[in-house]
């Protein structure tokens, strides 16, 4: 059994950062087995790393990426700090190989997938994501019949996907796929980048949005209702920075008044209605606006603050928040018995939020990467 120390390192906690502790883990299995502060004997200890001068975080969570499969994304992901990723896309063939590639080699992030979208029709979506797999849901009656086509076999869904924007599938069908997936313990994330998208979602019940309205303020009683039925947003600033030119210059879609200011301005005023924010980034390299593998999240993280999140809940976003959403009780923690995921950072990123990117070491299931240098800081 092999058994590192980070010696002398201030931890994030998820609410703050900590005074100078040890923090000890095993590398196989990968767990945390001991934080204290003070001098101690690291004579039985294979590895110390000197934490001095860095912050010590729960490595990163990006929660809505829409990677596709390829052999280098996951490791790329790693490089980054990001332990978890949660697909909200691919097609059933690249989840398959993604997780399949996430399970047989140590020290990449846990993979987890929607699979295809429910969509009123198969082109729904193709303006941004051409290749995306989509299933269509027209009826009420339809939507056991498509969650159920999800559940089983290595390309099962971890949570229910469904697009709610206009035109789109209709107020009852979104109700009776909300009911289904909670029928079978799924989690529903609904899709929108509209005003009334969010409104729909609300009504519907769905448990976690991803994206934020670029066409228009979301209304004040919509966020409060947001966040008195707990339901969790991913704004996904760096895909709907990049969505905004696109969609002007084909202005169609009914979408010809749209803004990133209107996506800053939605997510502050989410986060002051106090709804829990969950950092995402679209993070792919297929759609006709890719967004950036891993390097992302960091930007996401800025992003954030720059929409008014505190450096601490931007961190947070990354980190806790998802765990608590997504009911990933093992991880988004340093603290003991939980994964060993985890990423040292030179400097103090409640200070500067930049600091993120200044990625001394990475860690997944105990596991040091070995591709941590090609992070560009």
């Amino acid at each position: 059994m092999v058994i590192h120390t980070i010696s002398n390192v201030p931890v994030f906690n998820g609410r703050k950062v900590n005074a100078a502790v040890n923090v000890t883990f095993r590398a196989s299995p990968g767990d945390i087995i001991s934080i204290e502060a003070g001098a101690r004997d690291f004579a039985s200890i294979d590895t110390v790393i000197d934490g001095r001068g860095c912050t010590l975080l729960p490595a990163f969570i990006d929660a809505n990426v829409d990677t596709a499969a390829t052999h280098t994304d996951l490791p790329i992901f790693a490089s980054y700090g990001i332990g978890t990723v949660f697909d909200m896309s691919s097609t059933k063939a690249d989840i398959q190989a993604m997780r399949a590639e996430s399970i047989a080699e140590v020290g990449l992030p846990t993979y987890l997938a929607s699979g295809p979208i429910a969509t009123s029709q198969a082109t729904d979506g193709a303006q941004i994501h051409p290749d995306r797999e989509t299933g269509v849901v027209q009826v009420p009656a339809g939507a056991e019949t498509w969650v159920t086509s999800l559940l089983d076999g290595p390309t099962k869904s971890d949570y229910i996907k469904v697009l709610v924007d206009l035109p789109g599938i209709d107020g009852p069908t979104l109700i009776a796929l909300v009911h289904a997936a909670h029928r079978h313990g799924k989690l529903a994330v609904a899709h929108s980048f509209q005003k009334v998208g969010y409104s729909r979602a609300l009504q519907a019940g769905f448990d976690v949005i991803t994206l934020v309205p670029i066409d228009g303020f979301i209304e004040t009683e919509v966020a409060e209702g947001l966040a008195a039925r707990n339901i969790a947003c991913i704004p996904t600033l760096c895909m709907a920075r990049a969505m905004v030119p696109l969609l002007l210059r084909e202005a169609s879609d009914g979408v010809e008044d749209v803004s990133f200011d209107y996506a800053l301005a939605n997510v502050k005023k989410l986060y002051d209605a106090g709804v829990r924010i969950c950092a995402g980034t679209e993070a792919n390299q297929i759609s006709h606006v890719p967004i950036s593998i891993g390097e992302s999240l960091h930007e996401e993280m800025e992003l954030l603050v720059r929409a008014g999140l505190s450096n601490l809940d931007a961190l947070r976003a990354a980190t806790t928040v998802p765990t608590m959403v997504f009911g990933m009780g093992d991880r988004g923690e340093i603290s003991l018995g939980r994964r060993a995921d985890m990423v040292l950072v030179e400097g103090d990123p409640l200070q500067d939020i930049t600091a993120t990117r200044k990625i001394r070491k990475v860690w997944i299931g105990g596991v040091e990467i070995d591709r941590w240098d090609a992070v560009l800081v």
